[in-house]
């Protein structure tokens, strides 16, 4: 399922169905299936282009009205007129019974587009901001696929789960991190943070910061000077990634 998001926001779902509407019957989609679901605009959208899919649409249609393909192209076509207008399309659903899952999938991409954690474009330079999943995280049509994005969802889910404990920093080290910053003014929870973004570069990790490699190797020193840290440990680097992007969503040291 797709959900379809217009200029407005939440509020009265009419302006967004007639708007929708005018769209794609002007695409040639002329029994399109869209539904208002407790006030959020939805359209029932294939998975491929179906057999005998109306054709001939105005406006340079695609072929398959009505297909996850066609709704990608339509929003290519009218964005750069409105860009106001966009869909997040949740995981295929192979049976009724799947409907309610992408149905959530869809909502859930929307909210993070919303809070601005997922771009709708690629290359806007909004997205999650913790570096993890952010790279492409969406094309430039305007349509968000769970499929495209699956990577920053996991992450998104997992940072939810590090918030929802109560303290962002649940042991380890980054309470001494966080408490040597501003006890002295250091860098070390973004040190760290784009050292792990871009592991194993550490001149990217440098260009990121805005400071020369060698800058870049003496804050490591110093960073782990205040505190235990073992990265050679994929699972100790994944933790610390997900409680650093928790901290940088607001999380706060003891839940406070």
């Amino acid at each position: 399922m797709a959900l379809l998001g217009a200029p407005g926001g939440p509020g009265d779902v009419r302006p967004r169905l007639d708007v929708w509407e005018s769209v794609v019957r002007r695409f040639g989609w002329h029994q399109p299936l869209l539904a208002d679901l407790d006030g959020l605009l939805f359209a029932l959208v294939t998975e491929a282009p179906r057999s005998g899919a109306e054709g001939g649409a105005r406006d340079g249609a695609a072929p398959g009205c009505g297909s996850a393909a066609w709704l990608r192209h339509v929003l290519a076509r009218v964005r750069p007129h409105d860009p106001g207008l966009y869909a997040t399309v949740g995981g295929p659903a192979h049976s009724p019974e799947e409907l309610p899952r992408s149905r959530a999938e869809a909502v859930e991409l929307d909210r993070l587009v919303a809070s601005g954690r997922l771009a709708v474009d690629a290359g806007t330079g909004t997205g999650t901001g913790t570096g993890i999943g952010t790279d492409a995280d969406t094309d430039a049509s305007g349509a968000v696929f769970l499929e495209d994005v699956w990577d920053a969802v996991v992450v998104e889910r997992a940072r939810a789960a590090v918030l929802r404990s109560g303290s962002a920093l649940l042991g380890g080290p980054l309470a001494a991190l966080e408490a040597h910053d501003r006890a002295h003014g250091t860098c070390h929870l973004v040190t760290l943070a784009a050292w792990l973004d871009h592991f194993g570069d550490p001149r990217s990790a440098a260009r990121e910061l805005r400071v020369h490699p060698n800058t870049l190797r003496y804050r490591l020193r110093r960073l782990g000077e205040a505190a235990d840290l073992d990265l050679s440990s994929p699972r100790t680097r994944l933790a610390l990634r997900l409680q650093l992007a928790a901290l940088e969503d607001g999380g706060a040291p003891g839940g406070e």
